[in-house]
């Protein structure tokens, strides 16, 4: 598996649906597919998007901890029966050294460590946040904190 196998489509107003063919994978042992997918997929993918694009490694891989984090969890809620291995799958990436700075093991109360910035999206209209955002229950109950302007 490698970048190169990649496939991408481009999707307006919403995430980037990615995947690898089931080729890809050959006959590799199974107890390093996490290497594989962090190290020679994701890690070329965001070092380019951070050379391209400006954004720091910190928010990049922060955005990759949530997206592993939603996918076990969209995993688990469609079928039951395979939430454990999902959850377990999700822990397993968390532990690599990509991923090993998130402060919150992944699990359905998971909020991530690192803003990915969404809030700076609408900043005249209401503070949009993302799901598992680290700006949120910063105060009481319901209450968000505020972004600094920077």
């Amino acid at each position: 598996m490698s970048l190169a196998d990649a496939w991408w489509q481009d999707e307006l107003g919403g995430p980037f649906p990615l995947s690898v063919p089931l080729s890809a994978g050959g006959n590799r042992s199974r107890g390093e597919w996490h290497r594989e997918l962090l190290g020679e997929v994701i890690a070329p993918l965001t070092g380019g998007v951070a050379r391209l694009g400006g954004v720091s490694d910190q928010v990049l891989w922060g955005n990759v901890a949530s997206a592993v984090n939603a996918a076990a969890n969209q995993a688990a809620r469609a079928r039951p029966q395979f939430a454990d291995a999902a959850w377990q799958a999700a822990g397993v990436l968390f532990a690599t050294p990509w991923l090993s700075g998130e402060r919150q093991r992944p699990g359905p109360a998971y909020r991530r460590s690192s803003c990915c910035l969404f809030y700076r999206l609408s900043p005249e209209g209401p503070r949009a946040v993302c799901g598992d955002c680290v700006l949120a229950g910063a105060g009481r109950t319901g209450e968000q904190a505020s972004p600094r302007s920077e």
